[in-house]
């Protein structure tokens, strides 16, 4: 496992499941961005629902850090897999989210419980199937359908599919000519997965585990060429043994390392950053300030220590990469940070409203 929780976080995760999950609390985040927003109206709600006497001043904190990611993993769930449900994922499936223990989603065993359920309609089970599970697995889902159901995904092409479903139902398409054997499909036993669609849903599926480890690493290559949501750099890492970790980071380093600001991954960040720092660009070093300062200091995340990591993190930073952050309007709140650590929070407000109005 390359991310280890601590008994701290073990402890405090179903406690901020429930809350997370409280009809109060998804409405506050329903109403606005929350993992963006320094607004702390929240926690006076989050406060009402935590006694004292139940939960320790330690856990209480614990558990409202966690909020903040919690909601983020939830965000891009959603946004990841909007092509299969649409845009608005209701509460009955929300609330069927599997958690790990360090407070990200287990996105296989939250598809393997929405493919094998009646939460969703079969044709919607049989897509998720295709993109997560084995094809062999997928024909008990397939044979749930009625014949008509399945006259229409034989017939389905890629020009019959919206763009936005393009992504999701090339597996699909993929499974149907490997069961009916018809068409000119290119998967082939020893090679089958050159035609699939590899991103963040199909990354944390069960098909990759059928590739030897060459084979992975191929398809984080194609991943990382094109795929740059910061999940899908993330689990290319966690598919690969420890000593292929450093061969993935230096595919697309700038990438990789913006995936390891994500819970749970701040603790690897700075090691991993010194196996690349001589490969980053001046561009690079900067846009991982911004979002340093910009998606997590600013905004008021409480999950890492950002002003440790910060300062951390500017010392590996070349001094002539320094001298050409200074054009930059982000130089000057970082010297605030460096300078007076969270000393510097009332200051920085400033900064943060200009960046929201710009």
């Amino acid at each position: 496992m390359l991310f280890v929780p601590s008994l701290e976080n073990i402890a405090a995760v179903p406690f901020a499941m429930t809350l997370y999950n409280d009809s109060e609390m998804q409405q506050f985040f329903k109403n606005t961005k929350f993992w963006l927003s320094p607004n702390e109206e929240w926690k006076v709600i989050m406060k009402k629902k935590i006694s004292n006497s139940v939960y320790s001043e330690p856990l209480q904190e614990k558990i409202m850090s966690l909020m903040k990611p919690m909601n983020y993993e939830v965000e891009m769930w959603k946004k990841q897999h909007k092509s299969f449900f649409g845009k608005e994922v209701e509460q009955r499936i929300r609330s069927k989210f599997h958690w790990k223990m360090d407070g990200t989603i287990d996105r296989l065993k939250t598809a393997s419980f929405l493919i094998q359920s009646d939460v969703l309609q079969v044709r919607h089970r049989f897509r998720l199937a295709c993109n997560y599970w084995p094809k062999e697995r997928v024909i008990s889902i397939w044979e749930q359908m009625s014949a008509g159901l399945q006259d229409f995904f034989r017939n389905i092409e890629m020009y019959d599919v919206p763009y936005s479903e393009y992504p999701s139902n090339i597996n699909v398409i993929e499974w149907i000519r490997w069961h009916t054997q018809i068409g000119n499909s290119n998967i082939r036993e020893n090679e089958w997965f050159h035609a699939y669609n590899w991103d963040a849903v199909s990354l944390q599926g069960l098909l990759p585990q059928k590739l030897t480890s060459e084979e992975r690493l191929q398809i984080i290559e194609w991943t990382l060429d094109g795929n740059y949501y910061d999940h899908s750099c993330r689990f290319c890492v966690l598919l690969m043994a420890a000593d292929q970790r450093i061969e993935v980071l230096k595919m697309n380093p700038y990438f990789i390392l913006k995936s390891f600001l994500l819970w749970p991954g701040q603790s690897l960040f700075i090691e991993m950053v010194n196996h690349v720092k001589n490969d980053l660009t001046e561009i690079n070093f900067l846009n991982l300030l911004y979002v340093i300062m910009c998606q997590k200091i600013f905004p008021g995340w409480e999950d890492f220590d950002y002003f440790d990591l910060l300062r951390e993190f500017w010392s590996l930073i070349p001094d002539e990469c320094k001298e050409f952050l200074k054009g930059f309007e982000i130089y000057e709140p970082i010297s605030l940070v460096l300078a007076k650590g969270r000393r510097a929070l009332p200051e920085l407000k400033k900064y943060f409203l200009h960046i929201q109005q710009h």
